[in-house]
């Protein structure tokens, strides 16, 4: 009988020797992929972000001295609109050394410096772009493009638009 309760402590012993280590290595595995670092997102993933950023972000949420000052001196009428609307707002007044330095400040923040973007505006007749950021297409290997409709209100409570603008991004 003291046979038979050695050989069944034994199995128990083995079981909670298998239970162990199984626990153990979950665990560490657990802990090292903590401290890996997250895949680096797509370029479309990018260029999404980019564009909703424009699309809701009030030009107040900005914390940054030179748009404060483009504010206090009028260049920007109303904190209240959009970064997009902003955008359009220079668009529409041929405000292009504004509307440059403006969406530098408030782009290059949000994309690495390993891509290259540009953001352009659809009329009925033509596509100009209004902002780009290392201008090489020769030698890519990812690109991508997103469009949006903007409207913007005028300083004069007219509304400009819709254009289509878009962000092109590549790397």
């Amino acid at each position: 009988m003291a046979s038979k309760n050695k050989k069944a402590a034994s199995f128990f012993i083995f079981d909670a020797v298998i239970a162990a280590v199984i626990f153990f290595v979950s665990v560490s595995l657990i802990l090292t992929s903590i401290g890996s670092s997250p895949e680096v997102q797509s370029i479309r993933v990018y260029g999404e972000d980019l564009i909703q950023y424009y699309m809701t972000t009030p030009i107040g949420a900005v914390i940054d001295e030179s748009i404060t000052n483009m504010t206090l001196n009028g260049t920007i009428d109303d904190p209240s609109n959009t970064l997009l609307e902003q955008i359009m707002i220079f668009y529409y007044y041929d405000e292009d050394s504004s509307n440059s330095k403006f969406i530098s400040i408030v782009s290059d923040v949000k994309i690495p410096p390993k891509f290259s973007f540009n953001i352009s505006i659809t009329n009925t007749t033509t596509t100009e772009v209004i902002y780009s950021r290392q201008d090489n297409y020769d030698d890519y290997t990812s690109f991508t493009k997103v469009r949006r409709l903007g409207m913007a209100r005028l300083k004069d409570g007219t509304l400009y638009g819709p254009l289509i603008v878009t962000v092109s991004m590549w790397y």
